[in-house]
């Protein structure tokens, strides 16, 4: 028997491992777009920002389908 210590390189289930990956890409590229606001924008405006990401966090995946219906109708003027 093998009694290795060391974890695989790739999952026996390949979903997980895909939708892991695409989790981590979504939050390197949100803790970057963060980044770069932060070294252009004010203080108060990051502190927006993070409240704005940490309710969008918190909120169901309808709220945020409504949220996005609501912005897009202000937007287009419905």
């Amino acid at each position: 028997m093998n009694f290795s210590t060391k974890t695989p390189l790739y999952s026996k289930n390949k979903f997980d491992t895909r939708r892991h990956r695409t989790y981590n890409q979504y939050w390197s590229f949100k803790k970057v777009f963060c980044y770069t606001l932060m070294g252009i924008m004010s203080h108060e405006a990051v502190k927006t920002l993070r409240e704005g990401f940490k309710l969008l966090d918190e909120m169901t995946e309808e709220e945020r389908f409504k949220l996005l219906e609501d912005t897009c109708n202000s937007i287009l003027g419905e």
